[in-house]
């Protein structure tokens, strides 16, 4: 018998015992972070499927995808490597020229000086997590046009934000106040705000945003939407409060209702020919669909989701021809019979699990 010799003999026995290793056991926090990474591609891949399969409109397909991360502004950042901690900071300032890094994404989840952001001169892309305050050193970030912010935040900008003339998207999911001056950033054309902010806002001031696009805005007090009108370059809205005024948005490509209570809806909305999309999520005074939605010619998506007192979806809307999906979710009331809206039947999806 042959002998193998001596360096692959050792070759050979590392193999046997890396492969006899048994593997090291992830902790709860590694795998709930799988789980959710998981959970996101197959609910992306799920949006893409449909997309996919439904003769969508370009416009309807952007709409649908409500939380922006098709974005083509935000994907132009991307892929963005996430900071953790002033060490990975301090190695991105020592590795590279600060005046070339276009992107940031910093998630404290270790401590992080969030002054080091002046060095970045040149930066067009900020997104922050976990941060509680905002320094000064933000206003000289003048060329940036992304700015994303979430959780523990809490701020007042002040004037010096209209030195950031190519402020383009802002999404403040934190307790952030908007000074009036806002008004004057002549290029943003979205401004995402959490539902907290709402009672602290300059209304007038965002109506006033003559270039403003998408709009999510909460109301505490109706009177406060008063004046939407004004953003007559709005496409899509997302909002709590169904006021008639809304009506006139003829512009109108997308609009979403979330947490509200209401029986009826304007008629005004006949109005809004334009709308390839709408929603209705969390709709408890809601027990018949509105009218109104029959009288939209051009509507591809609609959806009318956890809504638990609705009963009743009127015939009439089997005449909605351009509809190319029906999304009833979560209305436990909800009862379809096998001969209920026949024309659009394979286009409705129930889903109450």
């Amino acid at each position: 018998m042959n002998h193998l010799p001596p360096i692959l003999f050792l070759l050979f026995l590392s193999t046997i015992i890396i492969n006899c290793t048994p593997p090291q056991e992830k902790s709860f926090a590694e795998n709930a972070v799988e789980e959710v990474k998981d959970m996101a591609q197959k609910e992306e891949a799920k949006v893409a499927q449909v997309l996919a399969e439904k003769a969508f409109s370009e416009e309807a397909k952007q709409i649908m995808q409500w939380y922006d991360y098709k974005n083509p502004l935000l994907m132009s950042y991307e892929p963005l490597e996430k900071l953790t901690s002033n060490s990975e900071l301090d190695s991105l300032l020592e590795n590279e020229d600060p005046l070339k890094v276009k992107a940031l994404f910093l998630s404290q989840s270790n401590p992080i000086d969030i002054k080091k952001i002046k060095h970045f001169k040149n930066l067009e892309y900020l997104r922050i997590i976990g941060f509680r305050e905002l320094p000064n050193e933000f206003y000289q970030l003048k060329k940036l046009r992304v700015f994303i912010a979430s959780h523990y935040l809490k701020a007042a900008l002040t004037d010096e934000i209209l030195e950031m003339k190519d402020l383009e998207y802002v999404s403040l999911f934190c307790n952030v106040q908007l000074p009036n001056s806002i008004s004057q950033l002549k290029k943003l054309e979205t401004l995402q705000l959490a539902e907290w902010n709402y009672g602290q806002l300059p209304f007038a001031s965002i109506y006033s945003l003559s270039n403003l696009k998408t709009l999510w805005i909460h109301f505490e007090a109706p009177q406060d939407i008063k004046g939407i009108s004004q953003l007559t370059q709005l496409k899509t809205l997302v909002t709590n409060v169904p006021a008639p005024e809304i009506g006139t948005l003829q512009n109108l490509k997308g609009l979403i209702f979330t947490n509200h209570s209401a029986e009826t809806y304007p008629l005004e909305y006949k109005q809004l020919q334009n709308l390839v999309a709408f929603r209705i999520q969390g709709n408890l005074g809601l027990r018949t669909a509105p009218a109104f939605v029959t009288s939209l010619r051009n509507l591809e998506y609609l959806e009318i989701s956890s809504c638990g007192n609705l009963v009743r979806i009127p015939e009439e809307y089997n005449t909605l021809s351009h509809l190319q999906e029906f999304k009833l979710n979560y209305n436990q009331n909800l009862k379809l019979g096998p001969q209920d809206l026949k024309a659009i039947k394979n286009r409705i999806s129930v889903y109450n699990h």
